[in-house]
């Protein structure tokens, strides 16, 4: 019988320049296995002009095989990209792809973390700019005991998206 642990993550800060043009930063946030990708989007902060203001909601969850993690077979990728009026989505850069076994590893007791990147940008240099992130691991979770919890949480995928199809919503 298969373990999981629930994987909590929170983009705390972003160090963003600030644009003339009403933008929204946003981050999508993947697990990569080798046999599946799992993505999620969360909007970090909105700026305009000197004016910068952070999302308050941007925690995200996700649910992984424990043995995908221990064998070094689950990854995480954030890619990172802003929103304008009236003007296409612009990739900013992205933190590479960072093994969860090492997210784990460098936890506390109650398997609480924090990471700190630099952000690659689109051209594949490593920028000056830093991506700090809050995260959790949850204790190991038997299949029996996820039934418990997807029935408290109906609305929700195994991935903890809402509308259940476990997409992006993205036009990548």
């Amino acid at each position: 019988m298969a373990c999981y642990r629930s994987f909590e993550l929170d983009i705390s800060s972003f160090e963003r320049y600030l644009s003339d043009f009403k933008t929204t930063l946003y981050a999508v946030v993947s697990i990569v296995t080798p046999s599946s990708v799992a993505s999620q989007k969360a909007v970090l902060a909105s700026c305009y002009k000197e004016n910068l203001t952070w999302e308050p909601d941007r925690k995200l969850r996700f649910l992984v095989e424990e043995s995908k993690i221990q064998d070094e077979l689950a990854t995480l990728m954030i890619r990172l990209r802003s929103r304008r009026t009236f003007m296409i989505d612009e990739a900013i850069g992205h933190v590479g792809f960072t093994p969860l076994k090492k997210l784990l590893d460098d936890t506390t007791d109650d398997h609480e973390g924090i990471g700190i990147y630099h952000i690659i940008d689109i051209d594949g240099n490593l920028s000056s700019e830093i991506l700090s992130f809050a995260y959790k691991f949850s204790e190991p979770l038997e299949e029996e005991d996820l039934i418990i919890i997807s029935s408290s949480n109906e609305d929700e995928d195994e991935n903890g998206n809402e509308d259940g199809d476990g997409d992006e919503d993205d036009d990548d």
